[in-house]
């Protein structure tokens, strides 16, 4: 197996388990992980299934990093291909994973040898003794397909994200509260009422709990269950309220003045000093000052904000108090076309762009008018080799669409080519022209971020989802409704091959 192979040191074993027919069990995973930890880093490794269907989960720690990796393969031996590779302490997520990829087995506990007795390595003096943790397990994964009633739910049409969270905090509820929408969804575990941990979007912890503050749109369910172990938040709630609101406010004004992902920020003077700079901010919000000037110098009249807020690395709860203050201050303004260059009057070649055009549509395929699987492939290899060259990351986001006739009754079909055409103008308003949005296989779509670490393009992903599913297919397919699934992957963030980008960048079933 090239994966075992490529991180395995010379002294280290597999421990092979005996062969089920069965997928590996919540309680089988703990005991992997708990041999691959604390049996000198050795690989564990459980075969399942049956011929032609046989598969393999191997997990082990990397010595160096520390990083525990999982890995599924389809297949033994020499011509085993790797399904994903997954890094992760949490042998529930990885649970969430195999129960996603096996629908069908009815996943029930089974004993493992030698011992029956698997706990994680900080529980070992609590071997012998029941633990509501160990037993509510699988109540703390993130998923709203889990075991178990919510005792709390409802849509945030109705009741204020705020109210929302107040509701728990005064119930002293413990647990975890699910939101989703057509969009995008998000996780927020409470211990005793209070916010111990949220997930969304790919970010984690109080930045991504302030943003959440201000969703108007989705459902919401409460599910009790045993106390998260990680924990991201630490500030009180009242405090994380006032500043989510502050947050949704500011937000609000920006979007008085025409802001949009495909707005141009530019400058209202080129020719400001550092001490007016300053000055003028003194008279502003109180927004981080060193961020402020960071951002400013990145601004030109030529700027969109979506590639403004990825050049910068930055999260909703960072660059809207930023730009809202140097709005303020009267320091930057918003146009929806770019500015006309000035004039160049130096004599130029004499070329015929129309070869270019030509050389260009021959990648796509006639019909959508976007690129075709194989040129996806071309583009995505020369990617790898301006990694492999300057060490510039990329993101592959993978799209699985499909349309439905608004309302209760519809059922899902594949995109027609009209609404391929629509969805690709929509991509195309938000991409930079550097990325490339092209089909991917039979029925899927893919689009490749240039120069794009994985944090900004799960933040790209869930934004591009909004767009895609937010508003109705135009013209004679307005009776339409998209829905869409996203996976996001990163070379070197996630892996470094293309076969395990495109792996992990599978959306989930």
């Amino acid at each position: 197996m090239s994966f075992l192979k490529k991180r395995e040191p010379d002294n280290r074993g597999i421990h092979q388990l005996p062969r089920q027919a069965t997928p590996p069990t919540l309680k089988q995973l703990q005991g992997m992980l708990q041999e691959a930890t604390q049996q000198g880093g050795r690989i564990c490794q459980v075969a399942f299934g049956d011929a032609p269907e046989e598969y393999s989960l191997a997990v082990f720690r990397d010595r160096n990093k520390g990083d525990v990796h999982w890995a599924l393969y389809r297949g033994e031996g020499e011509s085993a291909m790797m399904v994903w590779d997954q890094p992760s302490n949490d042998p529930g997520f990885i649970h969430q994973l195999i129960t996603a990829q096996f629908p069908g087995f009815d996943l029930k506990p089974v004993a493992l040898r030698p011992s029956e007795a698997f706990q994680m390595p900080h529980q070992e003096s609590t071997l012998n003794q029941p633990s509501p943790t160990a037993s509510n397990y699988e109540n703390q994964t993130i998923t709203g397909r889990m075991r178990g009633k919510p005792t709390f739910e409802g849509d945030l049409k109705n009741i204020q994200m705020p109210n929302v969270l107040q509701s728990i905090a005064m119930s002293k509820g413990t647990g975890r509260l699910e939101i989703e929408n057509m969009a995008e969804s998000a996780t927020i575990f409470f211990a005793d009422g209070a916010p111990i941990h949220c997930i969304s979007r790919g970010l984690e912890g109080e930045s991504s709990f302030v943003e959440l503050v201000g969703w108007e749109e989705g459902e919401f369910r409460f599910f009790p269950g045993a106390q998260h172990e990680q924990k991201s938040i630490k500030r009180r709630l009242d405090t994380l309220l006032m500043e989510g609101s502050a947050l949704d406010d500011q937000f609000r004004a920006l979007k008085k003045l025409g802001v949009n992902d495909n707005v141009y920020v530019a400058r209202k003077s080129e020719n400001i000093s550092e001490e007016e700079f300053e000055k003028k901010l003194a008279g502003g919000t109180g927004a981080d000052l060193e961020l402020c000037k960071r951002i400013y110098r990145q601004i030109n009249d030529r700027t969109r904000l979506i590639e403004l807020v990825r050049r910068c690395n930055l999260t909703k709860p960072q660059w809207v108090p930023i730009l809202f203050n140097l709005a303020n201050c009267n320091l930057i303004s918003f146009h929806e076309q770019v500015a006309q260059a000035a004039a160049n009057f130096v004599a130029e070649a004499n070329i015929d762009w129309s070869q270019a055009e030509a050389a260009e549509r021959a990648l796509m395929r006639a019909d959508t008018q976007l690129f075709s699987y194989p040129a996806f492939l071309f583009f995505l290899k020369n990617e790898l080799m301006r990694w492999e060259r300057f060490g510039r990351p990329f993101s592959v986001i993978l799209l699985q669409l499909s349309a439905s006739p608004s309302g209760p009754q519809g059922v899902a079909e594949p995109l027609s080519i009209p609404a391929a055409r629509e969805i690709g103008a929509r991509v195309t308003k938000l991409k930079r022209k550097t990325d490339i949005f092209a089909h991917y296989e039979t029925f899927g779509f893919a689009l490749i971020l240039v120069d794009t670490d994985g944090q900004s393009g799960r933040a790209f992903a869930a934004r591009l989802l909004q767009t895609i599913t937010t508003e109705p297919l135009g013209g004679g397919l307005s009776a339409m409704v998209v829905q869409a699934k996203a996976g996001v992957a990163c070379i070197p963030d996630d892996c470094s091959t293309l076969g395990s980008l495109l792996a992990r960048a599978r959306p989930a079933p």
